[in-house]
């Protein structure tokens, strides 16, 4: 039988002086082995190997009995060889505060522009540890989770009212308005310090002589919209059940007009989806105290950016004008 007087002396001594849970525990299971000289029996009554047993008395040999060696070793390698560069981690930073801390817009952008693959998960990693990302709020579950997409352009349309969260010089709210194609994602946008049947024809127009006309056109029922629910069946409201300008118009373009079920914004789910993520992107370009013409001039640029060059994972990285128009007209017209 080994002889552990000497080493059950020095831990000991060295024992009373630690303040640290996992070494004192550690010690006094290896000093209850050292004192019965039975391992296995001492391994079996604390649920460790006789292996870690003998693992640990190695450790504090070959550190002259230092209590440090018994600490757990921590796993993290004392190099990283695929680790993200430098270079494209500061670029990966800069296109965060550009276009928004989205790791799935990072991404994109970083193949286009530099050709290299960054998974998402890493792209979080470096926005968290930069202090660039945001915490996210939990998402509503949706009730019609299921998604339509048309089969081409122009075949259904989208269009929504929305406050664009700033106010003007002034002070008064600023509101835009936002037609987007159901299959291509193009949009446009009307923006005013107003909001009514009056913007919401501005749209339409805007969007008409861009895109071409659209055979449906799908909206909420707001009264820019529709006065389908502002009439004498509305005791609260006197107002006789006629069509409102919006949809006269449609009307006279022989445009189908879908109007989706009250209380249901989900069913108008790519605009919906569209003002969310325009609100976010232009967090950081719009500014308190701005004029008018300078938010509209801002939102001006963000739509051909939209447009143009941000690549959109619904349509597996193309951008929505390579979408409307094919790859390779809107390379060639770019």
């Amino acid at each position: 039988m080994k002889n552990y007087e000497d080493s059950i002396k020095r831990l000991h001594k060295n024992l009373c002086y630690s303040r640290d849970a996992e070494i004192r525990r550690k010690g006094e299971i290896l000093l209850e082995a050292l004192n019965s000289a039975n391992f296995k029996k001492t391994a079996i009554k604390y649920g460790v190997s006789r292996k870690t047993i003998h693992d640990w008395l190695n450790n504090l040999k070959s550190a002259d009995f230092c209590l440090s060696a018994l600490k757990n070793q921590s796993r993290k390698p004392h190099r990283s060889p695929r680790k993200t560069p430098d270079e494209i981690e500061e670029l990966v930073v800069k296109i965060a505060n550009e276009f928004g801390n989205s790791d799935v817009i990072v991404a994109s952008r970083l193949l286009r522009e530099t050709g290299k693959i960054v998974s998402h998960s890493a792209i979080c990693k470096i926005l968290k540890r930069r202090k660039v990302s945001q915490p996210y709020r939990g998402k509503k579950k949706q009730k019609h989770p299921l998604r339509y997409v048309a089969a081409a352009p122009l075949d259904r349309t989208q269009i929504d009212t929305a406050e664009l969260g700033i106010c003007d010089i002034h002070g008064n709210k600023v509101y835009f308005v936002a037609m987007i194609d159901d299959h291509s994602k193009v949009v446009r946008i009307h923006v005013n310090n107003s909001k009514g049947v009056l913007e919401s024809l501005a749209c339409l127009e805007k969007f008409i002589d861009c895109y071409g006309l659209p055979s449906l056109v799908q909206s909420d029922n707001g009264t820019e919209f529709t006065n389908k629910y502002v009439s004498l069946n509305n005791p609260r409201r006197e107002k006789a059940a006629v069509m409102g300008a919006f949809e006269i118009e449609l009307g006279s373009l022989e445009v189908e007009h879908h109007l989706i079920k009250p209380g249901t914004p989900e069913l108008n789910g790519k605009i919906e989806r569209f003002n969310g993520t325009i609100k976010t992107e232009m967090r950081r370009h719009l500014k308190a105290g701005m004029t008018l013409a300078q938010i509209i001039a801002v939102v001006a640029w963000y739509e051909k950016y939209y447009n143009n060059n941000r690549p959109h994972t619904a349509l597996k990285g193309l951008t929505p004008h390579e979408k409307f128009y094919g790859v390779r007209a809107a390379r060639l017209a770019g």
